[in-house]
């Protein structure tokens, strides 16, 4: 009878042991430790202009697994900007920036959380927008939603500059575009407008207007700050 007894507690003790390892973080050579381990990381779409794009490529750089298609893939395609559509047509416009980051997503079967949209606006004077620019913005927001219905759009405003100006952004490109983000939020739902990043330095740039590398992944690790404390 104690013989008996004591193949039940054996077995019973190995009964638990093969239950700890299958618990997540507990073991065995396909979970490691964390509460995370399960977790997928986020995985955004881009559209903008080539800072908008460097600082998806930093934060790629700064988290694993990666946030952003990669660097490659997110430049394969049109800037997106609020200016007239190419072509026309903003669906294509839209399409046309964003195409070849759609086709990685499917290709990799990976779900896309969100969209960032950093609104850029070239050769821009005024600090205000015209109601021209406020509806090509409108525009491509509803067709940024259109396109992938129930994600959210992160907007950006374009990153400042400090004590000098950008040539391609023009003195009033900035100020304009955190008009518009201010605008876009309040108008649409699913949005969330982050602040700018902070502003650029002339130093801190290799033309006045593109970041350096170090900068990049300055912006990146605020962009990344901003959305983990969403």
């Amino acid at each position: 009878m104690k013989h008996h007894t004591l193949n039940i507690n054996g077995w019973l003790g190995a009964l638990a042991s093969l239950l700890l390892l299958m618990l997540p973080g507990c073991g065995g050579d396909g979970n490691p430790a964390g509460p995370d381990a399960s977790e997928e990381s986020p995985f955004f779409l881009v559209a903008g202009y080539s800072n908008t794009r460097g600082v998806a490529d930093a934060v790629n750089r700064l988290m694993e697994p990666d946030w952003f298609p990669p660097s490659d893939v997110a430049r394969d395609g049109f800037k997106l900007m609020v200016e007239e559509p190419q072509g026309g047509s903003m669906t294509a416009y839209v399409d046309g920036a964003l195409a070849a980051q759609r086709q990685y997503e499917e290709s990799r079967n990976r779900r896309v959380d969100a969209v960032w949209w950093q609104v850029g606006i070239r050769g821009q004077e005024a600090s205000t927008p015209s109601e021209r620019q406020r509806e090509l913005a409108h525009d491509i927001l509803a067709e940024l939603q259109r396109q992938w219905p129930g994600k959210t759009v992160y907007l950006s405003p374009m990153t400042p500059y400090d004590g000098h100006v950008c040539d391609i952004s023009g003195p009033g490109g900035p100020a304009t575009s955190a008009v518009l983000v201010g605008e876009l939020a309040a108008d649409f739902d699913n949005v969330v407008a982050l602040p700018p990043f902070s502003a650029l330095k002339r130093s801190q740039t290799i033309d006045g207007c593109h970041e350096t590398n170090t900068y990049y992944r300055v912006h990146a690790q605020e962009f990344i700050d901003f959305i983990n404390g969403q």
